[in-house]
């Protein structure tokens, strides 16, 4: 979903375990791409399949248990992933 307002477009997207939208900016994308090798998109305009996750701890514990990356992605993904990703919510 886009919104343009002041001719500045914001790009809505729906992150792994929710049914809001969030503005791109608030979310980390996860991409599989076409060698199935999975990396997370800090500029989120890699091509590939993608995922989006929102900023939070909880939300993050419960998609690792659950493996709802790799279930989204389809493909398995590395613990070092994860770990990326924690050290991107942290800072």
């Amino acid at each position: 979903m886009t919104m343009i307002n002041n001719n500045k477009k914001i790009i809505y997207r729906k992150p792994l375990l929710s049914n809001k939208l969030y503005d791109r900016d608030e979310l980390i994308r996860v991409v599989r791409c076409k060698d199935n090798k999975v990396i997370i998109d800090y500029d989120k305009n890699i091509l590939g399949r993608g995922a989006y996750i929102l900023k939070d701890m909880d939300i993050l514990a419960k998609i690792k248990k659950k493996n709802l990356l790799s279930h989204s992605l389809k493909c398995e993904v590395d613990s070092s992933i994860y770990e990326e990703i924690e050290s991107i919510i942290n800072k």
